[in-house]
């Protein structure tokens, strides 16, 4: 009774979780330099940061499980994340899934009416376009790796937000150019790290026909 409970847990790929968080840390951390000219530690319990998080954290969730979903035959193949369809139903994973994204709009709409449209961009490029026909851009190499890093771009301008926003005469939006000067080289990060892991799935994607950027451009073996 427990594992299954946990089998739930592990279907939202809370490692990837990191990853996502790291980028909105950065993008906070990268406003503070820009206000102040160096590292400032930021010790304040803020809410409506904390439900932005959540609301993300929800809506990436649900869009991680929409991967599965779309992957399954090539994950069969790779011997890898096995839950959607063997131990948790379609049907449940996408019941999940709906859940998720209602949760996670509701949450950061409470939160923030701006990074809530941020947050909707990110679904609608990792859950959608990215994974979803007609365009599935995961199985097309260059566009894989333009979704990855337009997402990387979209977790740092909500941190970048999440600071300047707080901050007198921003204006409403609170971005300028220096946003972009900020954010080149973490984006660069998030991105390589994006063709990364895809190396390990060569052999599964191969198999279900999929043309990614480490089969299109790699040199490893299968």
């Amino acid at each position: 009774k427990l594992v299954s409970k946990l089998d739930i847990v592990f279907l939202l790929r809370p490692t990837l979780f990191f990853s996502v968080w790291v980028m909105v840390v950065i993008g906070m951390a990268s406003a503070q330099m820009r206000l102040v000219d160096h590292p400032l530690w930021i010790t304040e319990l803020s809410w409506k940061t904390f439900l932005v998080f959540m609301g993300l954290t929800f809506i990436s969730s649900s869009a991680f499980i929409l991967n599965q979903i779309s992957d399954e035959e090539s994950d069969a193949v790779n011997k890898k994340l096995f839950l959607v369809g063997k131990y948790i139903s379609l049907e449940k994973s996408q019941s999940i899934a709906s859940i998720l994204l209602i949760s996670g709009l509701v949450i950061s709409l409470v939160a923030n009416w701006f990074t809530a449209i941020l947050v909707g961009c990110i679904y609608l490029v990792w859950g959608i376009i990215y994974n979803q026909k007609p365009f599935n851009w995961k199985r097309k190499p260059i566009l894989g790796w333009i979704a990855n890093s337009i997402v990387g771009g979209l977790l740092f301008t909500i941190g970048w937000f999440l600071v300047m926003k707080s901050q007198l005469n921003n204006g409403i939006i609170s971005l300028d150019i220096s946003l972009f000067e900020y954010m080149i080289p973490y984006l660069l990060c998030f991105s390589s790290v994006a063709l990364l892991i895809a190396l390990p799935d060569i052999k599964g994607d191969t198999e279900s026909g999929d043309r990614t950027f480490s089969i299109a451009y790699g040199k490893m073996s299968i």
